[in-house]
């Protein structure tokens, strides 16, 4: 939302409907420029206006709720461990799990099962996790409902279900997982049951 620096709402209006301010006529619409009336400017930038829609994970959104966000304390250095390849699925689900500023018991089990099938070591993991949480490193979170984000969550179930089955702490990892990155509790279950479907079917 914006309007004009200075700009003040007069107290009288603050429950009134949509209407000119000029002659008081009723709008037809939210989105007219002109009064239908008298032809005056609806808006002369001293009302607000929805100048851009946000989603949580823009860089922008991130910029301004993680400031330190790629910018690091100048006595510390980013960790090498970030720049590896094999690191980004524990990274990316790492933040988006983070999104609420912790990391619970089931999340983190489902971190460290995923940092095993990657040859990650408990302290090695450690490390990602507080570098995010300082904002030392971090990689793109792919976009809601795209091919990036589904086969994110796949990933992760696929990392879960490597033993034969996943754990109801995985579950609901996985789940928070799936959540923040905008898919139904169906979605989410459909993705498990597909990897443990195809797990049985090479078993």
């Amino acid at each position: 939302m914006s309007r004009d620096t200075g700009s003040k709402t007069p107290a009288e209006s603050t429950l009134s409907s949509i209407h000119c301010s000029n002659c008081g006529g009723p709008l037809a619409s939210s989105l007219d420029v002109n009064c239908t009336f008298c032809g005056s400017r609806i808006n002369d930038g001293s009302e607000w206006l929805l100048e851009k829609i946000i989603k949580e994970f823009d860089q922008e959104y991130l910029t301004v709720v993680h400031p330190n966000l790629n910018k690091p304390d100048a006595t510390k250095q980013p960790t090498p461990l970030g720049q590896k390849p094999q690191n980004e699925l524990i990274m990316i689900s790492a933040q988006v799990l983070m999104a609420d500023g912790r990391i619970d018991d089931s999340e983190m089990k489902l971190l460290q099962t995923i940092a095993q099938k990657h040859n990650v070591s408990d302290a090695e993991l450690n490390e990602i996790i507080e570098n995010i949480r300082q904002g030392l490193v971090f990689v793109p979170v792919p976009a809601g409902g795209t091919v990036a984000s589904l086969g994110l969550i796949r990933d992760a179930a696929k990392m879960a279900a490597a033993d034969g089955e996943i754990s109801p702490d995985e579950i609901e990892a996985i789940m928070n997982l799936g959540y923040q990155l905008g898919y139904t509790k169906f979605d989410v279950k459909t993705i498990i049951n597909k990897e443990l479907t195809i797990l049985k079917n090479k078993s």
